[in-house]
């Protein structure tokens, strides 16, 4: 027994399949936790800056001029910034990729001129941030973590890896804490300073932490961090991290806001030039000489064109007249108009009284027919008003027994009371 869908029935399995795969695939996604929410991401910094009285957000598409207001934090989770990353087909090689977003030198670079910058070197592959577990076996590869320094020409940068497992430190912090405390899993530091032009902000057994560089082509110095789990999520709870990274970011932002920066865009203007005033002496440079002459010949075309218009049409007219008495004027003036031309001419004023009458005969029966008019017209009325059909009639008659010898006054008079009979019957008969 062979089983047969109807349309129905296809459409509702279709759907069925439809919905099911969405589920699956958001479920896949579900699966990997977002970067920012993760133990690599920098999401715990920000409340905690907010709750030490720092003002921090993440980097959006508002715009800040350059070298003001502003202090930015860019992690740079990109371990080859000259190629576009391209997910492996293998998953245990997506897994042991360290490029979280695609960056490049020049926008990195130019990030950093725009803004006073602390850039955040690499440390754990994708498999960290999916797993959820920082293990030496999901650390990247030294080379890899280098990409940080390549646009700023430090690539005598040396990053090392002490033996030991957990590094606990002390460092300087204030007069009311003498110290701060940190700790840091599988440590990566910086064995030296690449560069004469780098300082240490913060030391450590075995290395530096921290280190700020100039450049004899930058606008400002430029602060290294290089073990990202100082500040991210994993790290910020560890002995007094947090506390630690929010004296050092506040000792680089000098009060400035801080923007975590995981954008692949430039979001800041550089402080453009300002604009001069305008003063009237540029306006009143349209009207000197040369320029005197095409203002003169726009003139005089002007009073040409406006002399020319009043001699052939005359003064301006209203189209419209809304007085209460203007159909009433108007209709009176067309009467005049037309009595004028007929001139005591009765055939003239036949042939007004038959086009008049073929306008009744298509307002009655929706077309004229041929013959007489007003006999048809006439004939209808009759079978509902007789009065106004005798009343039509006579009207209609005094009309053509007008003509030659009839004064103005007593044409106006047959006029009018022809059109008040034909008005009711165009709009009294039906």
């Amino acid at each position: 027994m062979r089983l047969r869908l109807g349309p129905a029935e296809l459409a509702m399995a279709l759907a069925v399949v439809v919905v099911a795969a969405v589920g699956a695939f958001y479920l896949s996604m579900a699966r990997e936790l977002p970067l920012e929410r993760s133990a690599m991401g920098q999401r715990g910094l920000i409340g905690w800056l907010n709750a030490s009285g720092v003002e921090a957000r993440y980097a959006g598409l508002e715009t800040v001029t350059a070298g003001e207001g502003a202090f930015r934090i860019l992690p740079v989770l990109d371990t080859d910034l000259d190629r576009i990353f391209a997910r492996p087909r293998d998953d245990a090689a997506y897994l042991e990729t360290g490029t979280e977003r695609d960056l490049d030198a020049d926008l990195i670079r130019r990030k950093a001129e725009l803004l006073p910058t602390l850039v955040i070197a690499a440390k754990w592959q994708r498999a960290a941030r999916l797993s959820g577990h920082a293990d030496p076996e999901f650390l990247l590869a030294l080379s890899e973590t280098r990409a940080a320094f390549a646009p700023f020409g430090l690539d005598a940068v040396q990053l090392h890896r002490p033996e030991t497992r957990v590094l606990e430190f002390e460092v300087p912090a204030g007069p009311a804490t003498p110290t701060r405390r940190g700790l840091l899993y599988a440590p990566q530091l910086f064995a030296a300073l690449p560069d004469p032009e780098c300082t240490p902000l913060v030391t450590v057994p075995g290395g530096y932490l921290a280190i700020s560089c100039t450049g004899a082509d930058w606008p400002r110095p430029v602060h290294f961090l290089s073990d990202p789990d100082l500040m991210n999520n994993h790290g910020l709870g560890l002995a007094e991290n947090a506390d630690l990274s929010a004296d050092l970011i506040g000792l680089l932002a000098k009060g400035a806001p801080v923007l975590i920066d995981t954008t692949d865009f430039i979001f800041a203007t550089p402080q453009g030039v300002p604009t001069p005033a305008r003063r009237w002496s540029e306006l009143l440079a349209v009207l000197a000489w040369p320029n005197t002459l095409a203002w003169a010949a726009l003139g005089l075309l002007c009073v040409l064109l406006f002399w020319r218009s009043w001699v052939r049409f005359g003064p301006a007219q209203a189209l419209y007249d809304d007085r209460m008495s203007a159909a009433r004027d108007a209709s009176i003036t067309a009467k005049a108009r037309l009595l004028r031309l007929a001139d005591n001419d009765s055939q003239l004023m036949q042939a007004h009284l038959h086009n008049r009458l073929r306008r009744i005969e298509r307002e009655l029966f929706g077309r004229a027919l041929g013959g007489d008019p007003l006999g048809r017209i006439v004939a209808h009325l009759r079978r509902s008003d007789p009065a106004l059909a005798s009343g039509f009639a006579q009207a209609a008659a005094a009309v053509t027994t007008a003509g030659q010898g009839m004064d103005t006054a007593r044409l106006m008079t047959v006029l009018d009371n022809f059109e008040r009979q034909a008005e009711r019957v165009v709009h009294g008969s039906r």
